[in-house]
C-alpha cells in the first residue's frame, strides 16, 4: 500500500512539475522562434490619422519627468494632448511640467495613493477631448523612436490596448542584484510576453508604454488603488474580452540605484503579483471553460507561474523530492525526464533573451543566479507573512539615460 502511495505522489509530483516547465518552455521557444523586430517606419500620414492623448502619472518626479516629456514632444502632432498628473507632489515635479504642457492636474489626497488614482484623475480632462487613443507613459520612463506613434496606431487598428515591451536599464556600475533584477525583469516583460502573445493573443499589461482605444479608457474604473494596477487592469481586460496584444515598441525605466530600494520596488510587485493570482486566476479558468477559450486559459496559467525566482525555488525543491522517492522506488525516469525539461528550458530562455534583447548584460550574469536566490528569499518569506498592499514610490537617484536608441 505504501509503495503504490508513494508511485501516487511520484507521477502526480513529476506531472505537475513537467507540466509547468513545458508550458514555460513552449513560450521562450516560441520567442526564440518569432521574427518579432518590424522594421517599417511610420508615415507622417499614419501618425496624423490618430489623435491620442498622452497622460503622465508623476509622483515626486522632478529628477526625470522633463526627460520623458521631452521624448513624449518629440512623437506627437500639434493636435494631440499631453496631461500629467501630478499626484501628491511635494517637489518641483509641476512647474517643470507646466514647461511642456498647459494640462497639469495637480492631486494632493493622501488617502488614495498610487498610480491607479493619478490615471483615473485624468478622466475628465480626457472626456473633453476628441481622442482616438489613451496613451499612459510613467514619469521616469523613456520612449525609443517611433514607441508612442505604433503602439497608439495598433490601438486603433484592432481597437484594443496595446502594449510596448517594457524593460529596465541597469545603472553603470550596479551590483549583481540590480544586473539580475534587469534580468529577470527582460526574461518576464519581453521573452515571456513574446510567447505569450503568439499563443493567447493576449498579454499582460505591464506598468507603463500601453495605449488604450477611447472607449475602453473611459469604461474602465481605476479607482481599485490596486499595488500592481497594471496587471489587474490587464486581468480585468482579458475577462471583457478586450485583452491588450503585444507591440514591438520599445519603453524602459533605469532601476534604482540602492540594493535596499530595487527591493522594496520587487517587493511590491512581486507581493501584488501573488495577490493578484490569488483573486483572480479562478475567474480566468471559469471564464476560460465557460466560453472554451484556450487563448484565455492560457492567460491565466501564465499569470499563474509565481516571480521567476521563486518558481525557480519552488521546481529544485519538487525535483529533489521527486528523486528521493525514485530512489526509495527505484524509478528513475521521472527526474530525468525533469533535468532534460530544465535544461531545454534554460537553453530557450537564454537564447531567445539574448537575441530580442537590447540591453547589454554582463556574459556571466546567467551563472550568478543562485546568489540572486539568496538575495530574494526575504521578500518571498514576507510574502507569506506579511504581505504588502499599500503602493510605495521607487526611489531613484540619478535620471534615466538620454540614449534610448541603444
Amino acid at each position: 500500500m505504501l509503495v503504490f502511495m508513494l508511485n501516487i505522489l511520484l507521477w502526480l509530483i513529476s506531472m505537475i512539475l513537467i507540466g509547468s516547465l513545458l508550458f514555460l518552455t513552449v513560450e521562450c521557444w516560441l520567442a526564440l522562434l518569432a521574427n518579432f523586430e518590424d522594421s517599417k517606419q511610420i508615415t507622417d500620414k499614419e501618425i496624423e490619422s490618430v489623435s491620442k492623448a498622452i497622460v503622465v502619472p508623476a509622483h515626486n518626479e522632478e529628477k526625470c519627468i522633463e526627460s520623458t516629456l521631452k521624448d513624449i514632444k518629440g512623437q506627437i502632432s500639434p493636435k494631440d494632448k499631453i496631461i500629467v498628473v501630478a499626484h501628491n507632489c511635494s517637489d518641483k515635479t509641476e512647474e517643470i511640467s507646466r514647461q511642456y504642457t498647459d494640462a497639469v492636474i495637480v492631486v494632493n489626497n493622501e488617502n488614495k495613493k498610487g498610480k491607479s488614482y493619478a490615471i483615473s484623475s485624468a478622466k475628465k480632462s480626457i472626456k473633453e477631448s476628441s481622442v482616438d487613443v489613451v496613451c499612459v507613459i510613467d514619469a521616469d520612463c523613456r520612449l525609443e523612436d517611433g514607441a508612442l506613434n505604433r503602439i497608439s496606431l495598433e490601438a486603433k487598428k484592432y481597437n484594443r490596448a496595446v502594449q510596448a515591451i517594457y524593460t529596465m536599464k541597469v545603472p553603470e556600475d550596479s551590483n549583481l542584484p540590480i544586473q539580475l533584477s534587469a534580468l529577470a525583469f527582460m526574461i518576464k516583460n519581453q521573452t515571456r510576453m513574446i510567447g505569450l502573445n503568439i499563443i493567447a493573443d493576449n498579454v499582460h499589461i505591464t506598468g507603463s508604454g500601453f495605449a488604450l482605444p477611447y472607449q475602453v479608457f473611459c469604461e474602465y474604473d481605476f479607482e481599485h488603488g490596486h499595488i500592481v494596477e497594471d496587471m489587474q487592469m490587464g486581468v480585468d481586460l482579458v475577462l471583457r474580452g478586450q485583452g491588450a496584444k503585444l507591440s514591438n515598441a520599445r519603453v524602459f525605466s533605469e532601476l534604482p540605484e540602492q540594493a535596499s530600494d530595487a527591493k522594496d520596488q520587487r517587493q511590491r510587485w512581486e507581493h501584488g503579483h501573488l495577490s493578484v493570482i490569488k483573486s483572480s486566476f479562478k475567474k480566468l479558468l471559469v471564464n476560460a471553460l465557460k466560453h472554451r477559450d484556450l487563448a484565455i486559459l492560457f492567460y491565466a496559467i501564465d499569470l499563474l507561474y509565481p516571480p521567476l525566482i521563486l518558481y525557480g525555488i519552488l521546481c529544485v525543491v519538487l525535483s529533489f523530492l521527486v528523486l528521493l522517492i525514485g530512489i526509495v522506488l527505484g524509478q528513475y525516469l521521472p527526474i530525468l525526464l525533469i533535468v532534460f525539461i530544465i535544461f531545454l528550458l534554460i537553453y530557450c530562455m537564454i537564447a531567445s533573451t539574448k537575441k530580442h534583447s537590447k540591453e547589454k548584460l554582463p556574459n556571466n550574469i546567467w551563472i550568478k543566479i543562485p546568489k540572486y536566490i539568496i538575495w530574494k528569499l526575504p521578500i518571498y518569506i514576507r510574502a507569506v507573512f506579511q504581505r504588502q498592499t499599500v503602493w510605495n514610490k521607487t526611489k531613484r537617484k540619478t535620471t534615466p539615460h538620454d540614449d534610448v536608441s541603444s
